[in-house]
């Protein structure tokens, strides 16, 4: 029996997540995965498990122009930039709608800020995002400085003093007139110590709510963190507060930090801004399908144990009554052994009960077909972009990279057929994609541009049944020469995405019902 979208959730025992958990970072310690600089690690067998594929390229026994889809490696996450600062902005001015006064008169208080403690002093595991796919930069890459931008901060306070520690800091009274940009950003100078405590090393980049840097924690070993500084502007400083609130939220519900969410380590005010502090982790998901798995995807024993961490994770914040907003393999952040990932950028996060209808809500090709019909959405919105993320670490390829959400709804219904007239008639926007013939389904209205006229190109279609399904297009991205039991795991994954990837939301599979899938249990 599925679960309808009004069922209250229900929450596992404490017993069943604890093992679940147990389970879940067992198996990833066990599974060997190439350290950063792509050696393996002493006594490791990468015939047992390693980030690549084995046994050969992918069959091309099926079409090859499914195989010439776009790269999951080279994706642009700023393709839907417009579409993106609209969505941004949107969750902006929802976050001004809530009431948060006890946290707003902590942030206006900068006569003299003290630091929010979420998280016990000294060296944790953590993560953090950038909330915007505005962006061209990883928060927790050590590499991804900006050395022009640098050096032009750099200049920005004039001299520079010492601490009591010996380190160079950037005088305050210097920077007093050049705090903000024209835009509200946080000029950063590196050498700059923010709450007398991050010793600013480099400027990661910049999107639309925040800029970041990477800092030292001089009271913790000089741990390295990236700090997200919110920009100086009322609706993304409340929407930075919203962010703090859920990121808390998720931290009393998983006090341990086993379930592999971003944890933030602590908050405070530099200047009047608010400030995220997390701790720097190594690449983002794309990065290392882009290191290990250029067009061909991930090793399936790779993507057996992220899944699991991050159903783990999602499964948290359904708990919690979370939905993330933009999961997507940008936002899943790897330890430097590889074998460890955490869901991070909890920028678009909200409580389901705060949702609003938006046909732009989650990055587009992550996008659920209940937010572009314009229905009432849930934590299954988070479920559809896990498997949508869980399809191009396997294949390399891009599951639906429509070009506007008329057309991702074609592809969707090319790979899982026609949606549920019942279905379409509960969304604000089905008129707009669909056409109401009499029959017994409505017809898709296909809209393009002609190329040469620039005029619409309207076509009435219907699927009758997809064309070309998950399971085909998961065994076409299974090596050649695999064993019988390595594609009894590839059909047991297929399974899996079949169940994450329901068009009814209803019908979709909860995280902790596909942490029990046979996926997981196969040996």
């Amino acid at each position: 029996m599925h679960r309808t979208q009004t069922d209250s959730p229900t929450t596992p025992s404490s017993d069943t997540i604890r093992n679940i958990s147990r389970d879940a970072t067992e198996q990833g310690n066990s599974l060997k995965i190439p350290a950063a600089d792509s050696t393996v690690a002493e006594g490791v067998s990468t015939h047992d498990f390693a980030l690549e594929k084995v046994h050969g390229n992918p069959s091309d026994s099926i079409a090859q122009q499914e195989a010439e889809g776009i790269s999951a490696a080279d994706c642009n996450p700023n393709t839907d930039s417009n579409a993106d600062d609209m969505r941004h902005r949107m969750i902006a001015k929802a976050a001004q709608n809530i009431d948060m006064k006890r946290s707003t008169a902590a942030l206006e208080n900068t006569q003299a800020p003290k630091a929010t403690s979420v998280h016990p002093a000294g060296p944790q595991k953590g993560s953090g995002g950038e909330d915007d796919d505005d962006d061209d930069f990883d928060m927790f890459a050590d590499d991804d400085v900006e050395p022009e931008k640098a050096t032009l901060s750099a200049t920005l306070g004039g001299r520079v003093a010492k601490s009591s520690t010996g380190a160079s800091l950037v005088s305050m009274s210097a920077m007093a007139d050049s705090w903000d940009d024209a835009e509200g950003y946080y000029r950063t100078v590196v050498g700059e110590l923010l709450d007398d405590r991050y010793l600013v090393q480099s400027f990661l980049g910049q999107g639309v709510f925040s800029s970041v840097v990477k800092a030292l924690d001089t009271k913790n070993q000089n741990a390295p963190v990236a700090i997200k500084i919110i920009r100086q502007n009322d609706l993304m400083r409340k929407a930075g507060l919203k962010e703090q609130r859920i990121l808390e939220r998720l931290a009393e519900a998983d006090p341990s930090g086993k379930m592999h969410v971003v944890r933030l380590l602590e908050s405070f005010v530099h200047c009047g801004h608010l400030c995220l502090s997390f701790e720097l982790m190594s690449l983002n998901l794309r990065e290392v399908v882009r290191k290990y798995g250029r067009d061909s995807g991930l090793n399936l024993q790779a993507v057996r144990v992220y899944a699991m961490h991050l159903l783990l994770a999602l499964d948290l914040l359904r708990r919690s009554n979370v939905t993330h907003g933009d999961l997507k393999p940008d936002n899943c952040f790897v330890s430097d052994q590889r074998n460890n990932v955490k869901l991070g950028d909890l920028g678009s996060a909200c409580d389901v009960s705060e949702n609003e209808i938006t046909p732009y809500l989650v990055s587009r090709f992550y996008r659920a077909p209940e937010i572009m019909l314009g229905m009432q959405y849930n934590c299954a919105i988070d479920v559809w972009s896990l498997g949508a993320t869980l399809f191009e670490l396997y294949t390399g390829k891009i599951l639906f990279p429509g070009r506007n959400n008329n057309h991702m709804l074609q592809l969707m219904m090319e790979t899982r057929g026609h949606f549920p007239n019942r279905m379409l008639r509960r969304g604000q926007f089905w008129q707009q994609h669909f056409e109401d013939n009499g029959g017994s389904m409505l017809d898709f209205v296909s809209r393009t541009t002609d190329r040469l006229t620039g005029s619409e190109v309207v076509q009435r279609m219907t699927f009758a049944k997809p064309k070309n399904d998950i399971k085909s297009r998961v065994l076409q991205a299974t090596p050649a020469g695999s064993s019988s039991d390595e594609i009894q795991l590839a059909l047991q994954f297929a399974s899996l995405l079949d169940r994450c990837l329901e068009l009814s939301p209803e019908k979709r599979i909860t995280p902790i019902e596909a942490l029990r899938h046979a996926f997981f249990s196969q040996k």
